[in-house]
């Protein structure tokens, strides 16, 4: 994959990390970002929607998945 579209990528889905007007502040980066990588997956634009998802159908080999992708884009953007 090209890098600059790799960093946008990693960026879009930053922001998604620690959206300010949801309920699910307890949640740490990694899991915000696993969620955020679903959403974006799935096409469920809101964080929100996105967890409730997450939460209902989500397998857990995926949602182990995301989390190591969500831990690489978080180490990449540190």
């Amino acid at each position: 994959m090209d890098r600059a579209l790799l960093l946008q990528a990693q960026r879009r889905l930053t922001a998604s990390f620690a959206p300010e007007d949801d309920d699910g502040r307890v949640l740490d980066r990694t899991e915000r970002g696993a969620i955020a990588i679903f959403g974006e997956v799935t096409g469920t634009r809101s964080f929100d929607l996105a967890r409730r998802k997450w939460d209902a159908v989500a397998r857990p080999l995926t949602k182990e998945r995301h989390r190591r992708e969500a831990a690489a884009c978080l180490r990449a953007a540190g």
